[in-house]
């Protein structure tokens, strides 16, 4: 398992946009800023095989103008550690 959290930088004035787009993602939580047009990201992977398939669905979304890894930990990372 892998636990990742995450910058997103919505595209000026999109912010409620790329919360929307968020919410189908059922392995991750979002909190919207409420001074400025990004949101904070947790986000869990059953494996770490998983996590560059969920990078890539992450940075796809229109409303996301850039994605910023900020913390990453693995069970099987050396026995569990940072990813």
């Amino acid at each position: 398992m892998a636990v990742l959290s995450f910058l997103a930088f919505a595209k000026p004035g999109r912010l409620n946009d790329l919360m929307r787009e968020l919410e189908p993602f059922s392995n991750c939580v979002a909190t919207a800023s409420t001074t400025h047009d990004v949101a904070i990201v947790l986000a869990e992977t059953d494996s770490d095989q998983a996590i560059p398939d969920l990078n890539a669905a992450l940075e796809h979304l229109d409303a996301l103008q850039g994605l910023a890894l900020v913390s990453g930990f693995s069970e099987s990372a050396y026995g569990g550690g940072e990813v």
